[in-house]
C-alpha cells in the first residue's frame, strides 16, 4: 500500500499502477487496494475499468462510503446519472450513520460531514441535468 501511495503521490501514476496490480495479483480481494486501483484508473481516465474495480470494492464492503462516492463520480463520467445518483445516495445514507466529525474508513482522515457534503454536490449537480 505504502508503494502504490508513494508513487502516486510523486505523480507516477503508472508505476502506482503495477505496483498495485502487483499487490492485487496476492490479495485479489483487498479492498483498500481495490478502491486504490479504482483511484488510478479513473486518474488516467479509464472510467470503465475504474467503474469495475470500485463495483468490487462495494461489493467486499458495502459499507465503504468512499467506494461509493467514487464510484458515483466514475458512473456520471460514464453518462450513467441514475446509477451515479444510486451511488452517491448511497454513500450519504453511509454517511449519516456516522458522527459528523469522524473520520471515514479509507478516506484519509476525511471527516464524514465533508464527504457527506461532497456528495451532496455532486448528487445536485446530476439532478440539475
Amino acid at each position: 500500500m505504502r508503494r502504490v501511495r508513494a508513487a502516486a503521490n510523486r505523480g507516477e501514476l503508472e508505476l502506482a499502477e503495477r505496483t498495485c496490480i502487483l499487490a492485487l495479483e496476492r490479495f485479489p480481494h483487498s479492498p483498500e487496494l481495490l478502491l486504490l486501483h479504482g483511484f488510478l484508473l479513473g486518474e488516467a481516465g479509464r472510467y470503465q475499468e475504474a467503474a469495475n474495480s470500485l463495483r468490487a470494492v462495494v461489493y467486499l464492503d458495502r459499507q465503504l462510503a468512499v467506494a461509493h462516492l467514487a464510484l458515483g463520480v466514475v458512473l456520471a463520467r460514464l453518462g450513467m446519472p441514475e446509477a451515479a445518483r444510486r451511488a452517491l445516495r448511497n454513500a450519504d445514507r453511509i454517511l449519516s450513520a456516522v458522527a459528523p466529525d469522524d473520520p471515514v474508513p479509507l478516506s484519509d482522515g476525511e471527516p464524514a460531514s465533508r464527504l457527506k457534503e461532497m456528495g451532496r454536490v455532486r448528487l445536485s449537480l446530476l439532478m440539475a441535468r
